[in-house]
């Protein structure tokens, strides 16, 4: 998440959507297979609260969300969620947290309230830190992350490989935000620094470049991530309200190759956002703002392109009252289980109107299922 962009596309998004309308029938209401309450959870049945209520549809076969459950959805209206992400065997949630009131911070001007619950005992900063929630048998296990490296910046948007060795998260610090490495070797994990141009932009204040999604390891591997750049390799960062195109770059032997734009992600007149990929990278999943399309997309690889790109969550109402509506998605990430996939994502549920806008936004976390 850009935390240092202020204002919301979602009313640019708004505005375009009451102006051109919605076609109806192309995507399904919520259905069977989603999460279910239990005493006993795993990977594929993760805790979960209530059912999502208004604001959001779904399609092939996903299922209706569920927020997730207590203690990682607290029920303070305080506070800042942000940036989930699932291990790629599906036992670990890795997310940030700022005890910062985060409709305050994100949408009134970056206005600090420090009205969160502590997540963990070592949570005493206001700022954003990084933390995992283990899923047990018996529910989350939340701990603070050794991966904090400054308890006076924001850490956040990241992402963490297959082996859970290697992690690339953005750190934004006085209006920069840059794209870091860090690494767990012996128990430890120690920051590798930031990741040089082209995966982050020119000198000064980048390309805000951010929401980092990483595969393979520091020997080969591939990072992707968004960026707001004018030139594909990253030279140019003279326009920051660019819409939002993926890129990619390999890693061999510890060095980024250059920057390449993601064939299929990204087009002439959309935003593309937050992606993240299954780990042999045959579907892409990311946030799409499109005239009047918004939501979360997936395509499929063909070759060296990602094709038919698709909403498959996606909101559907945008007339007030948007009281406990949810009014923006984001952060798309799965795990594929033997029988199903299950996808974990932000969801911005609003619990008031005001001047026939969204009120009093609160982030949460949510997951929707589809069986093979």
């Amino acid at each position: 998440m850009e935390i240092f962009k202020k204002i919301s596309i979602y009313f640019v998004f708004l505005l375009l959507f009451i102006s051109c309308g919605k076609e109806s029938g192309t995507l399904t209401s919520a259905k069977s297979n989603g999460p279910t309450s239990s005493t006993t959870y795993s990977e594929y049945n993760p805790p979960t609260g209530a059912i999502v209520g208004e604001g959001l549809s779904v399609a092939e076969g996903w299922s209706q969300p569920y927020y997730l459950a207590e203690p990682l959805n607290y029920s303070s209206t305080g506070g800042w969620l942000d940036s989930i992400t699932i291990s790629r065997n599906g036992k670990k949630i890795y997310f940030a947290y700022s005890r910062r009131n985060a409709n305050e911070y994100l949408y009134n001007n970056g206005n600090e309230v420090i009205d969160g619950p502590a997540m963990t005992a070592e949570n005493t900063t206001k700022y954003l830190q990084l933390f995992t929630a283990d899923i047990t048998s018996s529910g989350f296990n939340i701990a603070y992350s050794p991966a904090n490296f400054s308890s006076t910046i924001d850490s956040a948007s990241l992402s963490v490989n297959g082996t859970e060795d290697l992690m690339t998260y953005t750190a934004y610090s006085t209006g920069v935000q840059k794209i870091k490495l860090a690494q767990f070797s012996s128990g430890t994990w120690s920051q590798l620094g930031d990741l040089s141009t082209p995966v982050n932009g020119a000198a000064g204040v980048g390309c805000r470049d951010d929401n980092s999604f990483i595969i393979g390891n520091i020997t080969s591997g591939e990072i992707y991530w968004e960026s707001r750049r004018v030139n594909i390799a990253g030279t140019d960062c003279s326009n920051t309200s660019n819409k939002r195109k993926i890129y990619k770059a390999t890693i061999t032997s510890g060095s980024i190759g250059a920057a390449q734009l993601v064939s299929g992600l990204s087009t002439g007149t959309s935003d593309d956002y937050e992606p993240s990929f299954l780990e042999d990278k045959s579907k892409a999943y990311w946030v799409r703002v499109d005239g009047s399309s918004f939501g979360i997309y997936t395509a499929d690889l063909s070759g060296a392109t990602y094709i038919n790109p698709r909403p498959i969550i996606y909101l559907n109402n945008f007339s007030p009252p948007y009281d406990n509506k949810i009014v923006d998605v984001g952060e798309p990430n799965v795990f594929e289980h033997s029988t199903g996939y299950v996808m974990y994502f932000r969801c911005v549920v609003a619990l008031g109107t005001s001047g026939g806008n969204p009120s009093n936004r609160q982030l949460k976390f949510c997951v929707s299922k589809k069986s093979k």
